[in-house]
């Protein structure tokens, strides 16, 4: 088979009606390119202009933030994987390629639940009030951050904003050990990377291969 290749395809031959692996399997398409999005945007070391106007540690920070609500999102699918009944009945009717992608995938992503769960409900998608006033009660006093005034309205820049999303990381964690903690934190997110977006290429080459849709190149 060709390293990459591409082909058009009809949406409702690839997914059909009413089939709910087919709508897991569609869903996981969207989330994989959502994920391979926001990856770029976290890992990319070279300067992107027009993303980091503020800087790029500022974009780095953004897209992480994304980044986990995507993988809670795909907590969402492993949870129905393995919690919906339904959907345990019809993946075991499955070929047993397609079933062991999907067990690779929950594997994938399992571990590091608890993890994902508490950064996306303290930073993901959103920031809670609640948090930022417990972060610039608690935060370092020594932190400081620098902030771009100008006398066009919509021209200054809060560079402080990212010091300000590690004091929420970092809430109620002791200031000697806050670069450890954050280091082990990105370290386990890190790790999640590689497996997620092989074992979700496994998920969509199975159910192709079930389809009778895989081309043998």
């Amino acid at each position: 088979m060709k390293e990459t290749y591409s082909r058009d395809i009809r949406l409702s031959d690839l997914f059909p009606s009413a089939d709910r692996i087919a709508a897991l399997v569609a869903h996981i398409c969207i989330l994989k390119e959502d994920f391979h999005l926001e990856c770029r945007g976290l890992l990319q070391e070279a300067s992107i202009a027009q993303l980091d106007q503020n800087t790029p540690t500022w974009r780095r920070t953004y897209f992480f933030r994304t980044f986990l609500r995507t993988l809670n999102e795909i907590l969402n699918v492993a949870g129905i994987l393995e919690g919906d009944e339904e959907v345990r009945q019809l993946l075991k009717k499955k070929p047993q390629r397609l079933q062991d992608s999907f067990k690779k995938l929950v594997e994938a992503v399992n571990p590091q639940r608890q993890l994902i769960q508490d950064l996306r409900n303290t930073l993901g998608g959103h920031v809670d009030h609640r948090t930022v006033r417990a972060a610039i009660a608690n935060m370092d006093v020594s932190r400081h951050g620098e902030i771009q005034l100008g006398s066009t309205l919509g021209s200054m820049r809060y560079y402080f904003a990212t010091e300000l999303i590690v004091a929420i990381l970092m809430c109620g964690i002791p200031s000697q050990d806050q670069k450890k903690e954050l280091e082990d934190r990105m370290e386990r997110i890190g790790g999640l990377i590689k497996p997620l977006l092989y074992a979700i290429d496994e998920v969509f080459i199975a159910y192709l291969d079930e389809q009778g849709l895989l081309d043998k190149r």
